[in-house]
C-alpha cells in the first residue's frame, strides 16, 4: 500500500507492479472490498483512498487510469463538485472517503495533490 499524490501514471511509470493498474472498483462488492482492505491496514480513523478514476482530459468526463470509461459509480450526495468550496477549484481525482454525514464508502472528487493510499489491481497469474 502506498500513500502518494495521485496521477493517472503513478503506478505505471513508478513500476510498482508491472502488470498492475489502479482501476477500482467496478461493482459495489469491489468498492467495499478495496475500502475495507485499506482500512484494515491503516490504524485509527478511516482512511480516504484513491481509486484511479479522474477527469484530467475533460472536466466531468471521468475515466480510469488506463483510459477506459467507468460503468459503476457511487458518488456522495453533491459530488462530484470540482472543489467549488476549495481553493483553487480543481478536483480531478476520485477517492472513496469517510465522512460521518456521508453514505459509507461513497466517492468524492479531490485535488490530485493530496496524499492517500491506493490499491493496485493485478490480473490473476497463470501457473504452468
Amino acid at each position: 500500500m502506498v500513500h502518494t499524490p495521485f496521477s493517472p501514471t503513478v503506478p505505471q511509470s513508478g513500476q510498482l507492479l508491472q502488470r498492475s493498474r489502479v482501476r477500482f472498483p467496478s461493482s459495489w462488492e469491489e468498492n467495499v472490498f478495496v475500502y475495507d482492505l485499506v482500512n484494515s491496514c491503516v490504524p485509527g480513523i478511516p482512511a480516504d483512498i484513491w481509486i484511479g478514476l479522474h477527469d484530467h482530459r475533460q472536466e466531468g468526463q471521468f475515466e480510469w487510469t488506463d483510459g477506459s470509461s467507468h460503468d459503476y459509480s457511487y458518488w456522495d450526495g453533491s459530488q462530484p463538485d470540482d472543489g467549488v468550496y476549495a481553493e483553487p477549484e480543481e478536483e480531478d481525482c476520485v477517492q472513496i472517503w469517510y465522512r460521518p454525514t456521508s453514505a459509507p464508502r461513497s466517492w468524492n472528487d479531490n485535488s490530485c495533490g493530496r496524499k492517500f493510499p491506493f490499491v493496485c489491481k493485478i490480473a490473476s497469474l497463470t501457473i504452468h
